[in-house]
């Protein structure tokens, strides 16, 4: 019998199980996919920063999950580059930067309608709502744990 190859994974901090990084993963994606609607100069411009703060992201909730004395700085150094990416969209939206370019007809992405794309910023500002929930949550439980922590001064 052979043995089957385990694909190798680090997981070791659960990391990958968390709800707030699969979303995050995914707005990623819809991102990624996003830009290429643009036009050259936009793509290169502000596509490229769009990107590299959803990566960013990815940092944040590495660290928040890896470090709890730390958690609550992370998770608003989070929300303070979730809140540049979220004005980046806005700013997309309302200069139409997804406007009449058209992707080859091979392409795999969502059709090239205006329909398509104005589902594709939907996603994106769907996923944008449920992972400003889940911060939001995930900071308030740790803050509510570390005031049942810290001794009460008595005067």
């Amino acid at each position: 019998m052979a043995n089957k190859i385990q694909p190798y994974t680090i997981n070791r901090s659960g990391l990958t199980d968390l709800a707030i990084y699969r979303a995050t993963s995914k707005l990623t994606g819809q991102i990624r996919r996003a830009t290429q609607y643009f036009s050259k100069v936009d793509r290169y411009s502000i596509g490229i920063d769009m990107v590299k703060s959803a990566f960013s992201l990815w940092r944040w909730i590495a660290l928040a999950n890896k470090d709890q004395s730390r958690r609550v700085e992370y998770l608003d150094e989070f929300v303070a580059e979730f809140e540049l990416l979220m004005a980046y969209l806005r700013f997309v939206e309302e200069n139409n930067l997804m406007g009449t370019r058209q992707l080859h007809p091979m392409n795999e992405l969502e059709s090239t309608t205006n329909k398509g794309k104005q589902n594709l910023l939907l996603d994106i500002f769907t996923l944008m709502q449920d992972i400003g929930e889940q911060v939001g949550r995930w900071r308030s439980y740790t803050l509510s744990r570390c005031t049942k922590r810290e001794p009460q001064q008595e005067n």
